[in-house]
């Protein structure tokens, strides 16, 4: 499942260096978005955030879904996760991609998600039994076997296209 908001710059879903939240932690160990939706509904009643959004998993790893977004001008911005299945505690995230520039919306723009460790598992590869972190790990970029090279994750283990519609 893909899980996110649309929301006004300056605000976060995950921050990267920190300790993943209990939302981001369930959704990455277990792809399960309730409390993922609790805290992107707490930002809309903050009015940081226009909405919940969410749309199917991956039926397998080389398969695409497709599903609407609403945007506006307050709310120009999109970040996304969704869990890398299976994984300990591994997911992908596109952040503040922003989808309204200059007065205009943007027609289509492909991009690439990053690959996250949340922090919460210790497993080390995608059938690693649990072994929760205690405590918890800050929330880091995958850049090891066996998504990464050492470097980066290339391909990137997902990508990302938003397409106008009318």
């Amino acid at each position: 499942m893909v899980a996110g908001m649309a929301h006004k710059p300056g605000t976060t879903l995950l921050e990267k260096s920190e300790v993943a939240t209990a939302g981001i932690a369930a959704m990455a160990e277990t792809g399960v978005n309730t409390a993922l939706k609790v805290e992107v509904d707490a930002l809309v009643a903050s009015g940081s955030t226009l909405g919940y959004l969410e749309g199917p998993g991956l039926i397998s790893g080389f398969s695409e879904v497709t599903f609407e977004i609403s945007v506006t001008n307050q709310f120009p911005l999109v970040t996304l996760v969704s869990m890398i299945a299976p994984s300990p505690d591994w997911f992908v995230a596109v952040e503040n991609v922003e989808l309204f520039i200059n007065g205009t919306f943007t027609d289509n723009l492909t991009v690439d998600a990053i690959a996250y460790d949340a922090g919460s598992d210790n497993g080390a590869t995608y059938d690693s039994a649990d072994e929760y972190t205690d405590p918890a790990a800050a929330i880091s970029r995958i850049t090891a076997a066996p998504l990464g090279n050492g470097t980066t994750v290339d391909p990137p283990a997902a990508t990302f296209t938003f397409v106008k519609t009318d």
